[in-house]
């Protein structure tokens, strides 16, 4: 390595393939700098290649006489731990890469702190190539890193949720462009009459090889993988395709389809919706846009000036998960909301726990004071159906409206 003088990928891939030959126990491990990028944005990249020059000796005076340390590129290093008994073992000198943190690194006449998160893969149990012995090692790497954990060895459960992202990732993208991601449509009923007000619909994903998938993995999926739009289109077309078969016999029924705040900022958004709803022969009221709680509906000036086009378009705007995200309910005031749904977290077990149910009805109340209506989720009883007709809630959703 050209800054380090340590050996690089290629010299520690050689050194693995050498140990195997000789079939004895040894350790992998992986190790990625925390925040790295900082010191390079705050410092300049010059300082940040003398801190990588002496993480490289202080790992170097850690390790034993017999053991191999390479930098793989960038703040990763890598380190071939050689006669390693067993994992306890292997635990104990790992130790010795956190200690090589410990002291602080002087920059320039700074002083600063790092850490490193460290993955560890042990021969034979967790491979027997080489290949495998670092992938499954950058594996346990990155668990450590978003446990914040130092140290994370590897186990099976981390290959086989590997591959499961890997398969799922794969296939989001043709199930989105060949409409396999389906939607279920969960009814909305005005508490004080029973009546159906609408429905909201719901993603649903049944892959071929690993069953049903759920909407907050395959839609975490969507946005790591840019497929954010594409996929809640998909979903708008199909839910309005179908309220439009509705209103044939209801002309009052709407839709609600959720949108992520990422989504919402996007300049053309809200004339997107427009078109569609135009395309479908349906006029605004047929539609509500359920947003997830969060700063950006404030501080993104994108998100808020969509905000501000499809309000003025006569769409309705819901709050969603009310209550378990950023709560500022300053922002109710100053955005064109109509409507806020209150988290089932809340509502579902108030009858039975009075500090919930006191919550449940203070948050109606204050929501009453700025004129919004307001929709409970997670209703399963017809005692909660009864507390929330009490306090005035406009609606509701849950079990016991959706089940036959």
């Amino acid at each position: 390595d050209a800054l380090t003088g340590l050996p690089n990928r290629t010299g520690f891939i050689e050194a693995l393939e050498e140990v195997l030959e000789g079939k004895e126990r040894f350790a992998v491990a992986v190790i990625d700098l925390n925040r790295f990028q900082e010191v390079n944005d705050v410092f300049g990249p010059d300082r940040g290649d003398e801190v990588l020059v002496e993480i490289g000796h202080r790992l170097q005076e850690g390790i034993r006489r017999d053991d191999f340390l390479a930098r793989l590129g960038g703040d990763e290093y890598a380190i071939l731990f050689r006669e390693v008994r067993n994992p306890d073992a292997m635990m104990a000198l790992a130790r010795r890469i956190k200690d090589a943190f410990l002291a602080p690194f002087a920059i320039g006449e700074a002083s600063l702190t790092l850490s490193a998160s460290t993955g560890i893969s042990l021969f034979p149990e967790h491979g027997e190539d080489a290949d495998t012995l670092v992938r499954r090692a950058d594996m346990a790497r990155s668990v450590a890193k978003v446990t914040r954990g130092a140290v994370e060895m590897f186990d099976l459960d981390q290959d086989l949720a590997a591959q499961r992202r890997l398969i799922l990732a794969n296939d989001l993208r043709p199930a989105i462009e060949h409409g396999r991601i389906e939607v279920a449509y969960q009814p909305k009923l005005e508490l004080a009459t029973g009546c159906t007000l609408g429905f909201e619909a719901l993603a649903r994903w049944q892959h071929v090889q690993l069953g049903p998938i759920s909407p907050v993995e395959f839609v975490a999926l969507a946005r790591h993988a840019g497929l954010i739009r594409p996929l809640t289109f998909g979903i708008l077309e199909q839910a309005l395709s179908q309220v439009a078969l509705w209103r044939r016999h209801d002309r009052s029924l709407s839709v609600s389809v959720n949108v992520t705040a990422d989504l919402l900022a996007e300049e053309d958004f809200a004339a997107q919706v427009k078109e569609s709803l135009d395309r479908h022969g349906l006029s605004t009221d047929a539609l509500i846009l359920e947003i997830t709680e969060s700063q950006h509906l404030v501080s993104d000036r994108r998100t808020r000036d969509s905000v501000l086009r499809l309000a003025a378009a006569g769409i309705v705007l819901s709050i969603d998960d009310f209550g378990t995200g950023y709560s500022a309910l300053s922002y109710l005031q100053n955005l064109p909301v109509g409507e806020v749904k209150i988290d089932r977290s809340f509502v579902t077990p108030m009858a039975q726990h009075p500090g919930d149910g006191a919550i449940v009805e203070g948050t109606v109340k204050l929501l009453h004071s700025v004129g919004l209506r307001v929709v409970a989720e997670g209703i399963e009883t017809v005692e909660v159906w009864d507390l929330l007709t009490g306090l005035g809630c406009y609606a509701g959703q849950g079990f016991l409206m959706s089940r036959p």
